[in-house]
């Protein structure tokens, strides 16, 4: 699936449950830190995930991964995605954007060579 597509979906399938039939920025503002709540609230349970892994595996260094969680963890890195498209929506940006930004982001952080990407 490519972003626009996912985006898309988001759109039509949370139509009833954005602020933007409601004018001014106070909503906007609302809306925009209502999302980055709920990003940052199931960016915690993805970490909670892993906090399971470790309890029923050991240390990640000492013992792989428990991958029968891998399901479990994969939703929560979902649900950090559905914020993360509403919050690029609400600021008239995309998750391609949102990409893009951070790959140039992390070209300049590591002084990797452009034309990789």
């Amino acid at each position: 699936m490519e972003f626009k597509q996912y985006e898309d979906f988001i759109s039509k399938a949370c139509a009833d449950y954005t602020l933007e039939n409601m004018n001014g920025d106070d909503n906007i503002s609302f809306e925009l830190l209502y999302n980055a709540i709920g990003m940052s609230g199931e960016a915690g349970e993805a970490l909670e995930e892993m906090k399971k892994n470790i309890r029923i595996s050991g240390v990640p260094k000492l013992y792989p991964m428990d991958l029968s969680r891998k399901d479990n963890y994969l939703e929560e890195c979902g649900d950090v995605l559905f914020y993360m498209a509403r919050v690029a929506h609400i600021l008239g940006s995309s998750l391609e954007e949102i990409a893009k930004i951070n790959q140039r982001k992390l070209v300049r952080k590591h002084d990797l060579d452009d034309e990789l990407w």
